[in-house]
């Protein structure tokens, strides 16, 4: 069977009529092409091929057309099957003009199914070949060609005779021992040869007896024994220890090895961990060292040790007298006094720091270790006021401002309204000025493929939305952070505080104090050097089938498509221009349903996270030096007429002539179940920072990672954080952590954000509505939706949607949905975190 791929309509991308998985001799052809077929060539590959197979094409009525390669076929629909067409231009020069997507219907194998192109799947087929052929002529040799008789020649000379055929059987019966003499223990049969035990029967036996397993070996030759594993099954017979030869025996599971010296040395040594043993140590003294009297040649010895007799003649000798040695009362006091006199009275001593102050005296003295402890104490003490001092002069630092070139940040003064920049923000205007830093000049728009390989080949600017092998994301790289709470208020009613006035300080270089914005943290616990934003808000796409073989991918769009079902092997969520985000009007797109459909591309993508939407809301604070990012950079699509109960979502796409700057679009496209109108005013055209496209506005945004629970007694209620990529929509236990604060008890105006713990200092969250004369001007001018004394689990959104006015923004926060909630009004954006290798 041959395939088509019709290019004649110009597209990049063509989708065939499917085939059956494990077919095999099928061929593709290419239509619309103004290549010749000798300068094409078609790679095949799919996801679970290591590398693509080549194929040259050759014309087949006047269409350039190639074998599709069986190992092709091998897979399923879930190998999401690609053919790229190769343009050999000459020798040295090609490149990929054209993509094919062909369907693969599942099916199972054939039991029959042997590849023509595996060659040891035809290795195996010739060789049987070979055997039943060899087969065959050894029974030919053994009959007669011409009637099939046996040959005596083959056989003993004679006729074949039923004495011979019942000879013949006998001789077999004889050959074979009796199933009666078979035993299954050696037990009570020891001594008799007509019994034969089974496999098992000797192996048990030999289990009783000491396996060989345990058996000892001789070493002869090493002098110098080293930990080894197999030294409790060694004797070592010639081992050296301090330049005595002898017997060197190691216990049980390497733990004491016993040294038996030829001089009557005994020593012991232990296995200290790893692969070393400790230091030998004698416990008895060798008999060859003991010495019967103390002479001027020994004396001085460490290794010699005298008899209680040769100690009583040497001090008779050289202390109690003269002459006849006799031992006198006065010599002997005369001789202890001169001991006593020569040493330290013990109650002098002192065995630790203490008393080594100003009340010591002359006649104390302290051991090596109390003057080493001493002497640490105040060591200790010093680097304890050092720290304590570097800790004070980086906290006055982050109080008065840093000076450092790299370090930029923001004095926010809810309390007043007053923000004023820090550090080397001082005296820089939004936009190109920050592009020194690498956190923002670094950051741009890429094309992507769904293993989150960028295309540098690729301008974002030429992705169109029918190029579902690519997503558009903005490359953001790490950056540290540090908030400096200068002024904190005990919630009423609640935990935690809210932030009267605080610091807010980014880097892109590791500085004291800093730490890595936890956005950069990957499933593995290690910090990555980038993470990927979307540069559009998410959508669907999924397999538009024709007829029950046939149909092509394409993106759902809300109330143009109304189709509910969810194949979680096929479909997957996409960030593309010029299409509809998807909401979950249609279909069920709950936070657990995106996270599953963001990971059918892999492990690394994921549905955004609440890490995400802090890291972005401090960029732009810091950047714009307000919190008022409405006035700052454009209202967004909030001012829409609302349709209840429908997706009204704007179209994506229409920031792409900004690249990766911020500002607002010059029209953008309004969408009612596919009827459509062009806006041009302010709150009726997206906006976008940096490469990222309506970070607030047009549909409410869900958020993975953060989860509410509140007891009736705890204001709006406390937000718990995911610690990893393991989300649950109602978990507040395991690696989900409690924030330390709790949420404004009730909507309104944000006047203050909250500070629980250090832990958490990154998140931004709402504690406190229409304080201090807040307004939908300052301090933040964003609303918030939060459900008073809330007692049940709630899930946060964020964002506004094409309704909320001046409510929206970049801290608006939809606090009122149970878990599982799906709805027209929300949708969600892709992040893509890649792996550290380790």
């Amino acid at each position: 069977m041959t395939i088509t791929a019709n290019f004649s309509g110009g597209d990049r991308v063509v989708t065939t009529a499917p085939l059956y998985q494990w077919d095999t001799g099928q061929k593709l052809a290419l239509s619309g092409l103004p290549q010749t077929a000798s300068d094409i060539q078609v790679h095949f590959a799919n996801a679970a091929m290591a590398q693509a197979i080549v194929k040259a094409t050759e014309l087949v009525d006047s269409l350039p057309t190639c074998d599709i390669p069986n190992e092709f076929l091998q897979f399923g629909s879930a190998a999401k099957a690609r053919a790229w067409v190769y343009y050999k231009e000459r020798s040295s020069k090609g490149y990929t003009i054209k993509t094919v997507l062909i369907p693969i219907t599942p099916r199972k194998r054939p039991n029959d199914y042997v590849s023509p192109e595996d060659p040891d799947s035809q290795g195996i087929v010739e060789r049987a070949m070979e055997l039943l052929e060899n087969y065959q002529s050894d029974l030919d040799s053994k009959l007669d060609d011409s009637d099939g008789s046996v040959k005596t020649a083959n056989l003993d000379s004679g006729a074949v005779t039923e004495a011979k055929l019942a000879q013949a059987v006998k001789d077999i019966i004889n050959a074979k021992e009796a199933k009666s003499n078979k035993k299954t223990t050696l037990t009570g049969n020891e001594s008799s040869n007509d019994f034969y035990p089974t496999t098992k029967a000797v192996a048990d036996a030999l289990s009783t007896k000491a396996p060989a397993s345990t058996a000892y070996t001789f070493d002869t030759t090493t002098t110098n024994v080293v930990y080894n594993t197999a030294n409790p099954k060694t004797i070592y017979l010639n081992a050296m220890v301090d330049d005595e030869t002898g017997i060197v025996i190691t216990a049980k599971d390497n733990g004491f090895q016993y040294f038996l010296g030829q001089s009557g040395t005994l020593k012991i040594r232990y296995f200290s961990g790893g692969t070393s043993y400790s230091n030998w140590t004698q416990v008895t003294e060798r008999v060859d060292n003991k010495k019967n009297s103390i002479t001027s040649s020994n004396r001085t010895s460490t290794e010699y040790y005298p008899s209680i007799k040769a100690v009583v003649d040497y001090l008779v000798a050289n202390y109690l007298g003269s002459g006849d040695n006799t031992v006198s009362w006065a010599n002997l006091a005369a001789a202890v006094q001169t001991l006593i006199n020569g040493k330290e009275s013990a109650s002098n001593k002192l065995t630790s720091q203490t008393g080594i102050d100003s009340t010591s005296t002359d006649a104390q003295y302290p051991t090596a270790k109390a003057v080493f402890d001493f002497g640490a104490e105040i060591v200790d003490g010093v680097n304890e006021d050092i720290s304590e001092t570097n800790a004070d002069v980086s906290d006055i630092k982050a109080y008065i401002g840093y000076t450092s070139g790299d370090i930029l940040g923001l004095h926010a003064d809810f309390e007043n309204k007053v923000f004023t920049r820090l550090g080397a923000a001082v005296g820089l205007n939004e936009g190109s000025d920050f592009n020194a830093f690498p956190m923002y000049g670094q950051r741009v728009r890429v094309v992507v493929d769904s293993d989150g390989e960028i295309q540098t080949d690729t301008d974002p600017e030429e992705i169109t939305e029918t190029d579902f092998d690519y997503d558009v994301m903005v490359y953001q790289p790490k950056f540290y952070y540090k908030v400096v709470p200068l002024k904190l208020e005990k919630q009423s009613g609640g935990l935690g505080y809210h932030i009267r006035k605080a610091n807010y300080y980014i880097t892109s270089t590791p500085h004291a104090g800093f730490k890595v914005h936890p956005l950069f943290i990957d499933k593995n616990g290690n910090e990555v050097d980038y993470v990927l934003f979307s540069a559009y808000e998410a959508s669907y796409m999924y397999w538009h089938a024709t007829s029950q073989s046939t149909g092509y991918y394409d993106i759902f769009h809300d109330g143009v498509d109304t189709g509910t079902t969810i194949d979680y092997s096929a479909d997957t969520l996409k960030s593309l221009p010029g299409v509809k985000p998807v909401s979950g009007k249609y279909k069920a797109m709950t936070k657990t349903n995106m996270e599953t459909l963001a990971q059918a591309k892999s492990t690394n993508w994921h549905l955004d996270t609440i890490q995400s939407v802090a890291a972005n809301q401090l960029l732009m604070v810091i950047e714009y030096g307000t919190f008022n990012l409405q006035n700052a950079i454009g209202k967004g699509i909030v001012s829409c007429t609302d349709v209840d109960g429908v997706n009204i979502s704007s179209l994506t796409g229409s920031t792409k002539a900004l690249g990766n700057a911020t500002g607002a679009a010059a029209s953008t496209i309004y969408d009612n179940a596919g009827n459509q109108t062009t806006n041009t005013t302010n709150g009726k055209v997206a906006v976008s920072y940096r490469g990222m496209e309506n970070p607030w506005g047009n549909i409410f945004k869900h958020v993975n990672g953060i989860n509410l629970r509140g007891d009736g007694s705890m204001n709006g209620g406390q937000a718990y954080i995911a610690g990893d990529y393991s989300f649950d929509e109602s978990r507040r236990s395991g690696n989900y952590k409690p924030s330390g604060f709790t949420l404004s008890n009730g909507g309104g105006w944000i006047s203050s954000f909250g500070y629980g713990t250090e832990n958490f200092d990154w998140l931004i969250l709402t504690s406190e509505v229409n304080g201090n004369g807040a307004t939908s001007a300052t301090p933040v001018g964003d609303n918030c939706y939060v459900t008073s004394n809330l007692n049940a689990n709630r899930i946060v959104t964020f964002g506004g949607d094409w309704h909320n006015g001046d409510s929206a923004g970049g801290f608006f926060e939809s606090c009122i949905y149970s878990p599982g909630t799906k709805g027209s009004r929300i949708g969600g954006r892709l992040l893509y975190v890649p792996d550290v290798a380790v």
